[in-house]
């Protein structure tokens, strides 16, 4: 292996959390490239990275992305459907200061440690509460799915 290869990317890395935990909001992927001095492949690589390890979250807008860091580093909850496939759960705060519960489902690519993003729901605060009471009402008659009809 090449030391001096892993030590740059360490460094690449870490000049893109530091731009990105230095913002006031989120950036594009081009304004985190110009920021840190990188190159935007290079830039893009790093953030996938970030990204799967829950450093850095990404939302769409018209076609474009905003990142922003996720200062906690790490996901909060994880929810493993099987060996395979997961959900991350956390909070994080969008680039206008609003927090959110995102929920993103990922599986693990055959033959490999890695995990691949397959989507992510994003909850407002505002909408928490009724997101909770619907998968309790739900809870109360998953039960009922599997027992036969009444006749």
């Amino acid at each position: 292996m090449r030391e001096d290869l892993i030590k740059k990317g360490e460094k690449n890395r870490k000049q893109i959390e530091k731009t990105l935990a230095t913002a006031k909001k989120g950036m594009t992927l081009t304004e985190v490239a110009e920021s840190a001095k990188l190159p935007i492949s290079t830039v893009k690589r790093h953030l996938d990275k970030l990204m799967s390890i829950g450093r850095v979250h990404a939302d769409s807008y018209r076609g474009f992305s905003v990142y922003v860091w996720n200062e906690e580093g790490e996901y909060k909850d994880k929810i493993f459907l099987s060996e395979n496939h997961i959900l991350f759960i956390d909070a994080m705060v969008n680039p206008w200061g609003k927090p959110f519960v995102r929920v993103k489902e990922a599986k693990k690519i055959p033959g490999s440690d890695c995990w691949d993003d397959m989507s992510a729901i994003l909850i407002d605060q505002k909408r928490i509460g009724d997101f909770i009471g619907k998968l309790s009402a739900i809870n109360e008659k998953l039960g009922k799915y599997g027992e036969p009809p009444d006749t």
